[in-house]
This record gives structure tokens, sequence and C-alpha cells, in this order.
């Protein structure tokens, strides 16, 4: 391909199957009934195979393991810092001019990041200069609306990027489509593909968007690229280019935020369910293999008689059947024959195998595991946290780097942090734990800060209140 806004790296090139097989196994019955997804019998005929395509059964272990994740992750809400400016708070409630709260819209997208091992969150309002210095009464004189919304775009729709040594993004290219009525058409529609570039020149960061052309253009910017013929096809850069007619939008910084669960590198990932994911497609397969069993042993199979010469030009007794061929003893008969079924417990016993191995992925997601990286090395047992506690850390990073955007565009500075949950847990300490946690601490046979961290977990003391800040006050305290 000529060098264009459609040119795809290998990052791209080496992800888009994992992504496009994670998507049908989450997507439902009708993206695994997919003839790449189901095997066929060598001796298969091609019309009983498309009608087992056609029938093929659905598994939700994923879904349901990516919801699992996702509750206990949410089980509460964003905490935001008790310093966090009110401008923000109040965006926060509203992030993409629909209502959508920024707890919900990262609750959504962290159910893309654990499918896709990576997603994003595209920030998205053109930038004016001065704005840093602008009071509301003057943003408002101009008429500016800068109101940040954000929008999810998928680790698939980033088609080319641009990491520097410190990993920092530099140039990006994200693919869109954009359905708007045809040109001169009160009603006629058409859908057409957008190329929205991102990137970094002189120290400013700048958007051009960009869509496929189809004739010659006077002096507009064209770059050629080829389509999936190998015919040229034109991109023209469509958004609005400043007095010089050299850049296009400006922007504060590139706004794409990652949300990682399965980082290889910067702005790179591997699904971490990719593995549960060829187990289901396993799954589907044995038992779509299963079913034909059952078919063929439910119903006995008329057998046809037939004679074939031998070697000698003399006729014997032949029966052929479903798959089956039987030679009939001299003097023998057959009316009907019965396939004994003594595959079938096999194929039970692989099912059943296969069904506890996708059960495992929703345990194994919260199990402490030593292989997993850990940015916080203060926390108890930190060389082993599992991956719910890794994920929680990401949605941090994530929540806070949008914030951090955002509040760029509105000239309010963001310096401070939120929190995840990561009490993933959901129970509440009967009256009986309560008294006997009491009695141990009252005796010495139990830490009391363990103990506080345990009422607050049982949901017996508030989140908010800060465990160390209890026990400073316990111990600056002179005893009774």
């Amino acid at each position: 391909m000529a060098d264009s806004p459609k040119y795809t790296d290998n990052i791209y090139t080496v992800a888009k199957p994992r992504l496009d097989l994670m998507a049908d196994a989450t997507g439902g019955v009708e993206t695994i009934r997919k003839e790449v997804h189901i095997e066929k019998f060598p001796a298969e005929s091609d019309t009983w195979y498309k009608q087992r395509v056609r029938q093929a059964e659905y598994n939700n272990a994923v879904n349901e393991t990516i919801d699992t994740a996702v509750g206990k992750l949410f089980r509460k809400s964003i905490k935001f810092d008790e310093n966090t400016p009110q401008e923000l708070i109040d965006w926060a409630n509203d992030v993409d001019g629909s209502g959508t709260t920024l707890n919900e819209y990262a609750k959504q997208e962290m159910k893309h990041a654990i499918r896709d091992g990576l997603t994003y969150a595209f920030i998205d309002v053109p930038y004016v200069d001065g704005i840093e210095t602008m009071t509301n009464a003057q943003k408002q004189a101009l008429g500016i609306n800068l109101t940040p919304r954000v929008s999810h775009v998928r680790f698939v729709d980033v088609i080319n990027r641009y990491v520097d040594a410190s990993g920092k993004l530099t140039k990006c290219t994200i693919v869109e489509s954009v359905t708007r009525l045809k040109n001169g058409a009160e009603f006629e529609q058409e859908t057409v593909k957008q190329y929205r570039v991102l990137y970094i020149e002189g120290g400013e960061v700048y958007q051009d968007v960009w869509e496929e052309y189809d004739s010659t253009t006077g002096d507009k910017l064209v770059k050629t690229a080829l389509d999936g013929n190998g015919n040229e096809i034109k991109m023209q850069r469509i958004t609005p280019s400043n007095n010089a007619g050299e850049k296009s939008i400006k922007l504060v910084e590139i706004p794409l935020v990652p949300l990682y669960t399965g980082k290889i590198a910067a702005h790179n990932a591997k699904p971490p369910l990719l593995n549960q994911a060829y187990t289901l497609f396993s799954w589907i397969n044995t038992n779509s293999q299963y079913q034909r069993a059952l078919q063929d042993t439910a119903d006995p199979t008329l057998l046809a008689v037939g004679r074939q010469p031998d070697e000698n030009g003399k006729y014997k007794p032949l029966i052929t059947g479903t798959r089956t061929v039987i030679d009939v003893p001299e003097g023998g008969s057959a009316e009907w024959l019965e396939l004994t079924g003594q595959s079938l417990p096999s194929f039970i016993t692989k099912l059943e195998r296969l069904e506890a191995e996708l059960e495992s992925y929703k345990t194994s997601i919260q199990a402490k595991d030593a292989s997993v990286s850990t940015k916080q090395t203060s926390i108890e047992n930190a060389d082993k946290v599992s991956k719910l506690t890794n994920w929680a850390w990401n949605i941090e990073d994530y929540i806070n780097g949008i914030l951090k955007i955002v509040g760029a565009y509105m000239g309010v500075e963001y310096d401070v942090k939120a929190e995840c949950n990561k009490d993933f847990d959901e129970y509440e300490l009967s009256k009986e734990n309560k008294e006997f946690l009491s009695q141990m601490e009252q005796r010495g046979q139990f830490p009391l800060k363990r103990m506080l961290m345990l009422l607050k977990r049982g949901e017996v003391i508030p989140d908010e209140w800060d465990i160390e800040e209890i026990m400073d006050e316990l111990s600056s305290q002179p005893p009774a």
C-alpha cells in the first residue's frame, strides 16, 4: 500500500485475528455459527456439515467471566479525592453528552478491555488558543462550547501508531465509520470510512481527519492508497486547516487514554481470556460432534443391501448405511442396524473436562499470581497479586488520565488521584463474627488494624473511614 492514513502496522496485523476471535467468542449464537469455527468430518457431506454449523450451540462462559470480573471491580463506585475540582466532578456526571457517569462509562469500557486486552477513551473537543487563561465569561462571550466528550475507541480501530522510547504515543490513526446524508439528498444516506490522524509536531498536538475520495481533487491535500482489489483510491483531508493551510485542529495532547488488561508493551496488548476463548470453541466443536452422535444413536438407520462382485466375479451380500459398510456372511440377513453409541461416554468426558476448564477462569482472575506485575510494592504480598488487583490499578490510571486531559481542556488543573475499588468480596459479617473479632482483639490475639480492615470490608464501618487515621487517633489517646 502506498503511504497513506490507511497504513496498518505490525501490532494491528498480529492483534486483528485475536480480536476477531474474542468478538466471536462473546458475540452469541450468530457469531459462533461460522464454518471457520466448526470442524468438518472427513467424510461428512456439505449438506450435513452446513446443517450442523447452523445448529451449533453457544456457551456464554467467556461473557460470564468478563461480567464476574467487572462486577467485582465496580462493586463500589470510583472514589474521587476530596480536593478534586468541582468542575471535574460535575463533568463526571455526564461524560458523553448522554447522561452517562464516569463510573458507568469506565464500567462498560472495562468489559471491552477484558475482552480485547486494551481499549481507549477518546476525548474530543477542539482546542482554542489562550483557553487556559480565559474566564468563563470570556468563553461564553466567544460562544465557545468547551464541554469535552468521551467516546469509545476499540483496540482494533487503531490501525497504526508510533511510540517513542519513553512509551509516549506520538502519532496514531483511528478508523471510524460515519453515516451521513448523501450530497444533495434529503433522505438517502451513505456510510463512509474516516481516518482520524493524531500527531505531535513542533511540540504541539494536532488532529486531521481523512476520508476515501474517488475523484480528482484540486488544491485539497490528497494521498493515494489501494483498496482491497489493488485499485488506487484517494485519501482527502477534510478537517479545516489554519491560516497557513498546514495543520487542522490543535489539541492539548493526544487525547487517547489506554485501559490495559493484557499489556505487552506501550499501546500493545493480548486478550487475557484468549485461552478461555480457544477452550470455548473446543467445547463448541465437541458439543456439535456429540449432538450429531446422539442423533445417529437415537434413530435406527435403514440400510440398503447391495451386491458387488468379488475378485472372482461372484456377488456377496453388502450392507451400506450412514458412514457404515458391512459384509454379510453367506446366508445372513439384516433389515435395521442401530449404532451402539460406544463413543458417547468419551464425548461426555471431554465435555465435562472442557466445562470445568471454562469455569476455572472465573476464579483464576482473583487468585494471587506471582507472574502478574505490580506497580505497588508497599502492599502486603506485593510479589503475588491477583489480575483483578492489577486491573483495578489500571482503571485508576485510565480514570485519572481522562480527568487530566479533560481538566486541561477546561482550564482546570488536576493533580490528585481517583481510586478504584479493590475490595472484591461482597459479604456482611454476622453478629456472631463481630462478637468473636471483638473478643479476639480484647485478648490481644488479633491486631486491631486487621480487625478494622475486616469490619470495613464486611460493610460494618463506612468506606470513607481511613484505617490509618483511626489507628493514629487511637495511638495518640492516653490509656484509660
